[in-house]
């Protein structure tokens, strides 16, 4: 957890997670007590088709989760969280993608947008859905594909260039527990370390995608201002109706925020 200046608390977590209930290397309890011995809060596993229910085991919370994909009309992944009940049976890897959304949304979960990049979205692939939480900028898996293809930060600004704003996370996508465990990760500002406490301030876009600075950005009076810990580098990039702020340290860790409209 980290307080920030105005003594609110952010809790630390990943949100796509795999294990041996899909095609993850380690059970759900090692991922847990890994993380957790990493200065995790929360964690959400998400194996294909699986939903693994909320809890609070091995001294984090794991949050309800499972990561779903629909090829209709093109390869999509989204990871569900936070669902209170089953998604409608008749959902398969060919119900149309805004379907998918619509139902995670129907069990009162949330719908994230899984590494777009490495699924090669387009603008308009992903423009005519509705229903997003939140998309993955960063992907610590599909990092190690090489090609950029585990950051989605040209995607997301073509979509916001266009009007169409969604609040950026950043995870692991974890598989094999080798460099890909405990990388990219989701500060998330809520009151409490519940799931629903969590669930809701990701609804509300209180989050920041991060490998591990934190920061804030106000815009006054036409002036941006951005207050980070300790970074090397801090970028904008935008158009004329958003921007968008990149950070980096002194270890290489990146931090990204969601695209402002301006």
């Amino acid at each position: 957890m980290y307080i920030d200046k105005d003594g609110q608390k952010w809790f630390k977590g990943n949100l796509h997670t795999h294990t041996i209930q899909s095609d993850g290397k380690l059970t759900p309890e090692e991922s847990q007590k890994l993380y957790r011995d990493n200065g995790y809060d929360f964690i959400a596993i998400t194996d294909h088709w699986k939903i693994t229910e909320t809890g609070n085991d091995h001294g984090i919370l794991r949050i309800t989760g499972c990561e779903y994909h629909s090829t209709n009309p093109t390869n999509y992944h989204i990871v569900g969280i936070g669902m209170k009940k089953p998604l409608d049976p008749n959902i398969t890897s060919a119900s149309p993608a805004q379907d998918l959304i619509d139902a995670i949304n129907n069990a009162g979960g949330s719908a994230i947008l899984a590494h777009p990049a490495w699924c090669s979205n387009t603008v308009n692939d992903i423009n005519f859905l509705k229903g997003f939480t939140a998309v993955e900028i960063l992907n610590t898996v599909c990092t190690m594909c090489g090609n950029m293809q585990g950051n989605s930060g040209e995607i997301i600004d073509r979509l916001a260039e266009e009007g169409y704003i969604i609040p950026c996370v950043a995870s692991d996508d974890v598989h094999w527990y080798t460099t890909d465990q405990c990388r990219s990760f989701t500060w998330v500002k809520a009151d409490e370390l519940t799931e629903d406490a969590i669930i809701a301030a990701i609804k509300k876009g209180e989050i920041i995608a991060s490998q591990g600075p934190f920061f804030s950005v106000e815009r006054t009076e036409g002036k941006l201002s951005v207050e980070s810990t300790p970074v090397t580098k801090i970028t904008i990039t935008g158009k004329d109706n958003f921007v968008r702020v990149e950070l980096i340290d002194e270890n290489g860790n990146g931090a990204w925020s969601t695209p402002m409209k301006v």
